[in-house]
């Protein structure tokens, strides 16, 4: 009876840790599953008013581009980073600064209108096809970024770079530093 005993607590124990591994595991593909789903969705809602960014650089001096259409762009760019932008990688944190920087080069003090409120008052800047271009291909960039982090079966890149450094890897400006000539003076940021 002892050696029977022992098989049955033996077959119970293993039982129990068998429910027990499935239960860890069931739960951790829920959770993974839960995290997958939360973050595409993040990564929508913050890729939604970078495409509206988007329509306006590609739009801005081929059609009427109001203040209030510009600023309103603005301003749901800030909702969505400042309700999701703490679930990108912390590497990421700086994508906020980097849309305004972008956009904000061809739109101007406008970009700001979220910090201070009476910017969208500011006259827009001037349409200039060069830095529209480059604004729309950096919001680009980041919108991939963003998706392929919210599709997390893609690659994600570590780091989005930001936009400076970004015009700079694209060959779009150079260093700080340096000029054609190489005599080492500053790069001039024509806009």
């Amino acid at each position: 009876m002892d050696g029977m005993a022992i098989e049955w607590v033996g077959a119970a124990a293993l039982a129990v840790l068998t429910g027990w591994q499935g239960y860890l595991f069931g739960g951790r593909q829920e959770r993974h599953k839960e995290r997958r789903a939360r973050d595409l969705t993040v990564a929508t809602e913050l890729v939604a008013p970078l495409r509206e960014l988007q329509r306006l650089l590609r739009w801005f001096g081929r059609e009427k581009t109001s203040k209030d259409e510009v600023a309103s762009a603005f301003l749901a760019w800030s909702a969505a980073f400042d309700k999701h932008g703490h679930r990108l990688p912390r590497q990421w944190q700086h994508v906020d600064r980097s849309v305004r920087a972008a956009a904000g080069t061809v739109f101007g003090g406008i970009s700001l209108v979220h910090i201070r409120p009476e910017s969208n008052r500011m006259d827009l800047g001037e349409p200039d096809a060069m830095w529209q271009d480059y604004a729309d291909d950096y919001l680009g960039y980041v919108a991939r970024c963003i998706l392929n982090w919210g599709d997390t079966a893609r690659d994600v890149p570590k780091v989005v770079a930001n936009y400076d450094v970004w015009l700079v890897q694209t060959e779009r400006r150079e260093p700080f530093g340096q000029n054609r000539s190489g005599s080492g003076d500053h790069a001039s940021h024509e806009g």
